[in-house]
């Protein structure tokens, strides 16, 4: 954890008045298989069956930090980003996830 990241972890624990707001390590996102034809609503893909999936590890991501808040903040993500987004390191990237305490 650099120092930007418990700045960015206790700003935003300060700001909004909580201590369960926390930044784990980033991972790999990816790599996805969808449906080459899905039906409407229909999501399902069967493994034995290759020419009815497409696998596609040309759009991996890799995701520097996670910052993990609370479903309470849920209305406030936007605000979260753009405070993270002001405050990281250039050319690092980050998703928020939300979990239930």
């Amino acid at each position: 954890m650099t120092p930007q990241i418990a700045f960015i972890e206790r700003f935003l624990n300060t700001r909004y008045g909580h201590t369960d707001i926390f930044i784990g390590e980033g991972f790999n996102l990816g790599p996805w298989i969808w449906n080459k034809e899905p039906k409407e609503g229909e999501f399902d893909f069967f493994v034995d069956e290759p020419d009815s999936f497409i696998f596609n590890d040309i759009d991996i991501v890799n995701v520097s930090f996670v910052v993990n808040i609370p479903f309470t903040l849920q209305d406030e993500v936007q605000h979260i980003a753009a405070i993270v987004q002001k405050y990281k390191l250039p050319g690092k990237s980050f998703i928020i996830q939300k979990y239930s305490t």
